[in-house]
Order: structure tokens, then sequence, then C-alpha cells
């Protein structure tokens, strides 16, 4: 599945927040997930970029490793925004197919990020 993944670009359109999935800001700076192959993935809060590394354990599930990201000021709603997205990547555990978009999940199973194909 992860390979399927290599280079590829995504949309951020939800993000776990107070037990829900919630819509990403969107009005055009855009969130966004790219896988970048080797274990490294980066993107877009709609704030602030972020990068960070992976790493698949031999059940499947994942390690993220720190997270970094740049520190510029946004609005209000995009720091909020980017304070759950970050959490989120955190606490990612796997990366499931569903369709035509890809979820990241925690160690619970729950959906933390909801991804969409820009393309499609």
């Amino acid at each position: 599945m992860l390979e399927r993944l290599d280079e590829t670009q995504w949309r951020i359109v939800r993000v776990r927040a107070e037990g829900a999935l919630i819509p990403t800001v969107d009005d055009g700076d855009g969130t966004e997930f790219t896988f970048l192959g080797d274990g490294r993935f980066a993107g877009s809060t709609g704030c602030n970029r972020f990068f960070g590394k992976f790493t698949v354990r031999e059940d499947g599930s994942l390690d993220t490793g720190p997270v970094g990201v740049t520190m510029m000021m946004c609005p209000d709603d995009r720091m909020i925004q980017e304070r759950r997205v970050l959490d989120a990547l955190e606490a990612t555990a796997a990366v499931v197919e569903a369709g035509d978009a890809v979820e990241l999940q925690d160690s619970a199973g729950a959906t933390v990020l909801d991804l969409a194909n820009p393309e499609l």
C-alpha cells in the first residue's frame, strides 16, 4: 500500500478535533500532504509547511517521527487548524486506503486526517 503512495500529493480535507472529523479551512491556500518516498512526508497546514519521517513496523502500523514545522503567524482560524493537523500527524499509526481517498488513523483505528486526491 505505502509503495503506491510514494510521491503522491493529497489535500487534507478533514481533521479530527474534539471527537469529530471537521472540514479544513479552504480559501485557496489549501492544506496538503505529500508522501515523498523513502519514509518521508511533507505538506501544509494551510498556514505553515511541515515535514517528517515515518517508519513502517512489521505489523504494518506506522511510527511517525518528530514533525518539523515552519513558524509563520497566521489568522486565528489557521493557527487552530494547524495545531489540529500537527496533533493528528503525531497521533498517526496507520495509513488506510478508502476508495479514492486515504485516511491517516490513530492506534485505535479512528481517522485523524482525511486525504483526497486533488486530481479527482
